[in-house]
């Protein structure tokens, strides 16, 4: 059986600027189509390849993989290239195999913290709805924020799709506490419920906002700290790879919880 999987690859760039108000934060995302067998990625396959090219092209600072799994020499040679995985949702038991992970680039991130949970119920697929959250601190400015990852199953029905959405801005808004946040999500086709909810206005939580792009198979939420000011999205001749690069304002005064709107219900 052959699996079609999409892998994310986030660069943060100009992050060591972020203790000035209003400067400017760039991180680009570029999103790859791999249709591969069951068996975890290895080294010598052809995604590997297209993954170690923009690697060295761009340099990333922060790699987010969704649903994917390597063998340990593609791990190691990640490593190799200055990166420290961060495979808090592994969900084998073989510690070679890491399922989800994200790598940051060493010399520009410290990892302060990271934990994820689980949605289960009798209806939802089992370990295909989870929430994976990193406190991660840029070395050079001391600068703190959170990078949620949600990966959801292709169809959920309305009303766990509502579960999802006010349990998350709950956890949200007690994890990161009025800090910068973005969220990667799942929010195509059936899923876009989950982001209405997530960008609708509740009151009492710090308010997220939907980054409006060209290319809607990226989506990204952020607090009031990010303000996009421009992207660009474009294809590569192969086909395989979507990119988006997006560019944010940055403001490092405080921020607040909504004083309006609705209470999010129990």
């Amino acid at each position: 059986m052959r699996l079609f999987v999409t892998i994310y690859v986030l660069i943060f760039l100009g992050l060591s600027s972020c203790h000035r108000a209003n400067k400017g934060v760039s991180f680009s995302a570029i999103r790859f189509h791999c249709a591969y067998t069951s068996n975890p990625i290895d080294f010598y396959q052809p995604y590997f390849d297209t993954l170690q090219f923009y690697m060295s092209k761009v340099k990333p600072d922060l790699i987010s993989f969704e649903e994917t799994e390597f063998t340990d020499s593609c791990l190691k040679h990640i490593e190799s290239e200055g990166y420290q995985f961060m495979p808090v949702n592994t969900l084998k038991e073989d510690t070679q195999i890491k399922f989800s992970p994200i790598a940051i680039k060493k010399k520009s991130f410290d990892f302060l913290a990271s934990s994820y949970y689980i949605y289960r119920n009798k209806t939802l697929q089992e370990n295909k709805n989870m929430l994976t959250w990193y406190q991660l601190k840029n070395k050079h400015s001391g600068h703190i924020f959170y990078f949620f990852r949600l990966q959801l199953q292709d169809t959920i029905p309305s009303y766990h799709s509502k579960q999802i959405a006010f349990d998350l801005l709950k956890r949200i808004d007690e994890i990161s506490a009025g800090v910068p946040v973005i969220l990667m999500g799942d929010f195509k086709d059936s899923n876009v419920t989950v982001k209405k909810l997530l960008t609708d206005d509740w009151k009492g939580v710090y308010a997220l906002s939907d980054v409006k792009t060209t290319n809607k198979n990226m989506e990204f939420l952020v607090n009031d700290f990010l303000k996009i000011v421009s992207f660009d999205a474009g294809a590569a001749n192969d086909s395989l790879i979507n990119k988006l690069v997006v560019r944010f304002s940055f403001s490092t005064g405080k921020i607040g919880k909504n004083t309006s709107g609705a209470i999010i219900p129990e």
